[in-house]
């Protein structure tokens, strides 16, 4: 064994198991996995139950802003931790966009009060399926070399879901970009609008997945 070789060796084997940034991110994805549960109630709510809903959302969302906060601390105050710094911070803010977005959602739907079709619903339906597998990749990253494969599943599974939400959008958008009118047009334009917000929650809970692909494949 070469010295580069034997160097690289020591440094492996002086890496944690485990670090408590881990199990932030842990608890910041079960935050986003209540998140996304809650949305969904929210697309089938009646208006007087919105603000209720909406409300538990923002609790929600504060409490993953000072568990990002204390994850991203963690992280840098860290003398050595278990994979590339830059790629924990990146699973931490793609965590954080998730739940952001379905605050930011929140409200909108809350204030306008609009009905959003059966398509929307399968779409957030996906997304909490999607958001439920994510939570359980920070976990199986405390021991990658025992969890490869579950990893590769979970990230796949994400993948599966997030063609779901792909597939009810499309169906959405071929409903509701045909030509129409006053009123009718105003509310389709919204639908759509709220559609594309929802897909990219998605594509949300796919990007951190893929981070955490990453992270097993540099350090495989």
């Amino acid at each position: 064994m070469d010295f580069l070789s034997h160097l690289a060796r020591l440094v492996g084997l002086a890496k944690p198991r485990s670090s408590p940034s881990l199990s932030l991110l842990q608890e910041h994805t079960s935050l986003v996995k209540e998140a996304t549960i809650l949305l969904e109630s929210l697309l089938r709510a009646p208006p007087a139950g919105l603000e209720a809903i909406n409300e538990q959302i923002i609790a929600l969302e504060k409490q993953a802003d000072v568990i990002e906060y204390q994850g991203t601390q963690a992280i840098h105050q860290a003398i050595l931790l278990p994979f590339d710094r830059s790629m924990l911070l990146a699973a931490f803010h793609l965590s954080d966009n998730v739940i952001d977005n379905i605050r930011k959602l929140s409200f909108e739907l809350t204030e306008t009060q609009v009905e959003l079709p059966q398509e929307a619903k399968d779409i957030s339906r996906a997304i909490a399926q999607a958001a439920a597998r994510m939570c359980d990749l920070p976990h199986q990253l405390e021991r990658p070399e025992r969890h490869a494969d579950d990893i590769k599943n979970t990230v796949r599974s994400v993948h599966f879901f997030e063609k779901e939400a792909d597939r009810a959008y499309r169906t959405l958008y071929s409903e509701y970009c045909k030509f129409a009118e006053g009123q009718e047009l105003y509310r389709n334009i919204m639908i759509l609008d709220f559609g594309r917000k929802l897909e990219a929650i998605a594509d949300g809970c796919e990007d951190f997945s893929k981070e955490c692909y990453r992270i097993l494949t540099d350090n495989s």
